[in-house]
């Protein structure tokens, strides 16, 4: 290990930007993780470290994390007192600082479960609150949290230290705007829910959490957009809340006829209406085709099929958790 004792050293000036700067840790892709538990959490989830920084005190102090962390960090550094007071982010810092790649978040919505239980948070501006929100989310067993552009974000150290290492274990997901992702997320007969300070709003405790859901925690002060539209059930916006979808198709059965090939084609269209405030569908789907052909000697057949489905998400038959 090599020891440091300037506080001028480039090593530990690029920790200190990383600690108090969102920009760099965005810039570089870096995080910094501070304390003995925090940081081996991030190694033992697979998280890349860069650099490890330890006091002398820290290294007997915390001797079983500090082994793991430096079989799994490119360099480590001994510093002194006076340097982990400079990089910590707490009044008492306990002498143990990890920098590695940030984990993964992913942008693509589509890859969330049909069946899976997910948080959005839109424009928590507390890191702690983020963080705390991650650390909860773990323990439930949510399968992934999401959050906004205009979020703290979830690997500012404050954050970090709430969630303690959540981050590093749940599927972090990204998205511009909360509303559009609520919404397509109900198109694929994912539950929405958001929580909101309303008197017309469902109590928390009566409400059944169950696969396929989606809930959406607002900014502190304002609470979420999806929730408090105010204009979301008018009839003027309604078409903005309908989906549609149109589509072709070509098949080739398995048998033929009389050596011949019975081939079907055909165009789909398909339209989703949202009704009950947004939370049920009723799907209208048309379907115009043709199977064989008399060019074969075969009987041609032309077809025109229409289909209606329903999606129920009240729960007037689900009996409450709690009285």
């Amino acid at each position: 290990m090599t020891t440091i004792t300037s506080r001028e050293n480039p090593a530990v000036r690029r920790a200190v930007k990383l600690m108090t700067s969102a920009r760099e840790r965005r810039k570089s892709g870096l995080i910094i993780c501070e304390g003995a538990r925090l940081c081996c959490d991030a190694a033992q989830s697979g998280v890349l470290g860069e650099e490890l920084f330890c006091t002398a005190e820290a290294m007997e102090k915390y001797a079983d994390y500090v082994k793991k962390l430096m079989e799994q960090t490119k360099a480590a550094y001994i510093i002194t007192e006076d340097i982990a007071k400079k990089i910590g982010d707490t009044d008492s810092p306990q002498g143990v600082f990890l920098v590695a790649r940030a984990p993964r978040v992913e942008s693509d919505l589509e890859l969330l479960r049909q069946t899976g239980q997910y948080v959005l948070l839109e424009g928590l501006q507390d890191p702690s609150n983020v963080g705390t929100v991650f650390r909860t989310a773990e323990a439930l067993g949510v399968n992934g949290v999401i959050v906004t552009e205009n979020c703290a974000s979830c690997f500012s150290p404050k954050a970090l230290r709430a969630g303690m290492g959540a981050m590093f274990r749940i599927p972090i997901y990204r998205t511009d705007n909360a509303p559009e992702a609520m919404r397509a997320a109900a198109g694929r007969n994912m539950r929405p829910m958001a929580a909101v300070p309303r008197e017309d709003a469902s109590d928390v405790t009566a409400i059944q959490f169950f696969k396929g859901a989606i809930m959406c925690i607002g900014n502190e002060g304002n609470g979420a957009d999806y929730g408090r539209s105010q204009h979301y059930n008018d009839s003027r916006y309604y078409l903005r809340r309908v989906d549609y979808r149109i589509g072709t198709y070509y098949d080739r059965a398995y048998y033929k006829l009389d050596g011949n090939n019975i081939d079907s084609f055909g165009v789909t269209f398909g339209v989703t209406l949202p009704i009950a405030k947004a939370y049920n569908y009723i799907t209208l789907g048309v379907d115009i085709g043709q199977r064989a052909s008399k060019r074969d000697n075969l009987v041609r057949e032309r077809y025109v099929n229409f289909t209606i489905s329903m999606n129920i998400f009240d729960l007037w038959f689900i009996k409450p958790r709690y009285d």
